[in-house]
């Protein structure tokens, strides 16, 4: 099967590493709007639409100079530990949600999960890039994102479950400790990486 889908170990655990992190915010996404507005004192539909413009502006404007970085830097070490950092940064970002109770602390997590985003992106899809299979590059691409999105449908339903039965805290702890679990499974392949 894996040569049939002439995927190398590095896109493999690379996929599967994405597959837990994002679904693991797939748990939350379908209810933070209700935590938003049922636990942040002032929460309003204002607050989460100015929490996630400062999420996609600190995230757009910090990966293109990061994206620059990583090419000009040879090897794929750097790769990796800017997505590692990225990655912690996200999955400290989930668990901080536990603590906040004023829209401000929503709009500093927010900038601190985009900049976590603005470092893994580009490091992520660097890594995935350079990793090909020749002549499979298509399918590479097709089989992390069906993978990666099937996921997060799944994941949709049980955090919407996991919300209702066992509350917000719960959740924000589930959604953190998968995210953490997801970024070490990295270093399956970090050795790979220091042979260079």
């Amino acid at each position: 099967m894996i040569k049939k889908l002439a995927l190398n170990r590095i896109l493999y655990v690379l996929i599967f590493s994405d597959l837990v992190v994002i679904s693991a915010y797939g748990l939350l996404a379908p209810i933070f709007g209700i935590f938003l507005l049922e636990k942040i004192a002032g929460g309003t539909l204002v607050v989460i639409g100015i929490s996630e413009a400062i999420y996609l502006i600190s995230k757009s404007l910090i990966q293109i100079p990061v994206s620059i970085m990583i090419d000009k830097t040879p090897g794929q070490k750097i790769d990796f530990w800017l997505l590692f950092l990225g990655n912690l940064l996200m999955a400290f970002s989930l668990f901080a949600y536990i603590w906040v109770s004023l829209p401000i602390h929503i709009y500093l997590i927010s900038f601190v999960y985009g900049l976590g985003g603005a470092l893994a992106y580009p490091a992520w899809t660097g890594l995935f890039t350079r990793n090909i299979v020749e002549n499979k590059e298509s399918f590479a691409w097709s089989f992390s994102t069906t993978l990666v999105e099937l996921g997060r449908a799944g994941a949709a339903i049980v955090g919407a479950i996991i919300g209702q039965m066992l509350g917000f805290t719960w959740l924000f702890i589930i959604v953190g400790g998968l995210s953490l679990f997801g970024t070490f499974l990295l270093f399956m392949f970090y050795r790979e990486l220091t042979q260079e």
